[in-house]
């Protein structure tokens, strides 16, 4: 089942987490992609809950800043020069490493909620 929506909303972001990095206007589009990640890393287990963790609000709200700041640098990564004929090839990994960040930020917040294990629990 895909998420409706995302996992925290802007309020949140601005009153609770006390973000003030990403702009309102483009808060929704990268909580979502942020709650992507949140859901990749939980099996997606937290869709069958009634009332989304704080903690996963807050993880959102990390991981939504990590990919906004990505989003903004203009700084690009050379993966290689050539000198002779100049010719620089710029790094695809860039986009990569900002999710392995996002992910970074979502186990911090969500280390000790079991929300990341994905084994099997005795009942």
């Amino acid at each position: 089942m895909a998420i409706q929506k995302p996992y925290a909303d802007y309020d949140w972001y601005k009153v609770n987490y006390f973000g003030a990095v990403i702009p309102e206007e483009a808060f929704p589009s990268f909580a979502m992609k942020a709650s992507y990640l949140v859901d990749g890393l939980t099996a997606g287990n937290l869709q069958s809950l009634d009332v989304t963790p704080d903690c996963v609000k807050d993880a959102v709200c990390a991981a939504a800043e990590k990919l906004y700041h990505f989003e903004q640098s203009p700084a690009k990564e050379i993966k290689s020069e050539n000198n002779d004929g100049y010719s620089v090839t710029y790094a695809d990994a860039n986009e990569e490493k900002a999710r392995d960040d996002a992910k970074t930020e979502i186990r911090v917040y969500l280390s000790t909620s079991g929300l990341l294990f994905r084994g099997c629990r005795k009942r």
